[in-house]
């Protein structure tokens, strides 16, 4: 299981606990794991956008090879 499969449960289980336990705050944490999700994704987007830029230039500045014929 990859770290980010692991955040939802780890919330959803220590907002379990917490409740069960009847402390106030449980719904934190599940808020808490969306917001680090959103940070992942938003990141691992940012890094995509990178790379395809990235691949782009370096074929458009790449020189051009003409067929012999």
């Amino acid at each position: 299981m990859s770290g980010k499969e692991m955040v939802p449960w780890g919330t959803a289980i220590v907002g379990d606990v917490l409740s069960a336990l009847q402390v106030p705050g449980s719904g934190f944490f599940g808020k808490l794991g969306d917001k680090y999700l959103e940070r992942k994704q938003s990141e691992a987007a940012e890094i995509l956008i990178e790379e395809v830029s990235k691949a782009l230039l370096s074929r458009s500045t790449s020189p051009k090879v003409t067929p012999i014929r």
